[in-house]
């Protein structure tokens, strides 16, 4: 059966619906919500079979940020960290861009680490996730604080 990401008002609640527009078959699923609650994100399908990372607010509705993009968090200020095959992060004080790519223009040797996003604090500047270090081999927490 469908799946619907929804949310909840002061008069009821609110289908967040999908990309695919079938009608009797509705998926998209909610990963993340801002603090203030304005700004829920998370994946839905999408007519051809894909599956999209969204955006959606009671003002803009859900908008595709990007074909197999899997968002994990949201800020008030809408900066986003979520994965695609690397850690992203959309709207950062760096910038918007791959996280590996954004912290070695910060000076950081990130050689051979592969990085997945899991959380961000409400202000979007620190990042948590898992980092693989083709080095030693070896997954690691990671802690990101972007200036």
């Amino acid at each position: 059966g469908s799946t619907q990401a929804f949310v909840w008002t002061a008069v009821g609640t609110i289908g967040l619906g999908d990309f695919a527009n079938r009608g009797w078959y509705v998926h998209s699923e909610a990963t993340a919500v801002s603090p203030d609650g304005r700004i829920v994100v998370g994946k839905a399908d999408a007519a051809d079979g894909s599956v999209h990372g969204f955006r959606w607010t009671q003002e803009s509705g859900l908008v595709s940020i990007g074909r197999n993009f899997q968002p994990r968090g949201v800020t008030n200020d809408g900066v986003i960290v979520g994965n695609w095959s690397q850690a992203h992060v959309l709207g950062s004080s760096l910038g918007s861009g791959d996280l590996k790519a954004l912290l070695q223009g910060c000076g950081l040797d990130m050689s051979g680490w592969s990085l997945t996003a899991i959380d961000m604090t409400s202000d979007g500047r620190t990042i948590v996730g898992e980092g693989y270090d083709s080095a030693t081999g070896r997954y690691q927490a990671i802690l990101a604080r972007l200036p």
